[in-house]
């Protein structure tokens, strides 16, 4: 048998079917809630490793996703699209 097989046997109940859609929804309420906040939603949900370990501020971890710096406007477009294709794809793939 595959490991592969074995694996997705053991642990494919807890897949989370089209997680690329997710992410892009995420960045996109990111992009919106940076543009009406005037980048301070950026500031506020950005990996730091110095406010995560020495402030506690663990939502951190998570929210980076979120996060669109004011530099990223084509750039985060080519992103967003380049995760939804690579991501459709990688899923056909893998399974």
């Amino acid at each position: 048998m595959n490991w592969m097989y074995k694996l997705e046997q053991k642990y494919g109940r807890y897949a989370i079917y089209d997680l690329h859609k997710y992410f892009v929804i995420a960045y996109l309420i990111g992009v919106v809630l940076n543009y009406v906040s005037n980048g301070v939603f950026s500031e506020f949900c950005a990996f730091d490793a110095g406010a995560i370990f020495f402030q506690g501020q663990v939502w951190r971890l998570v929210t980076w996703v979120l996060c669109v710096y004011h530099d990223s406007g084509i750039l985060g477009l080519i992103f967003i699209l380049c995760l939804m294709s690579m991501g459709q794809s990688l899923q056909h793939v893998v399974g």
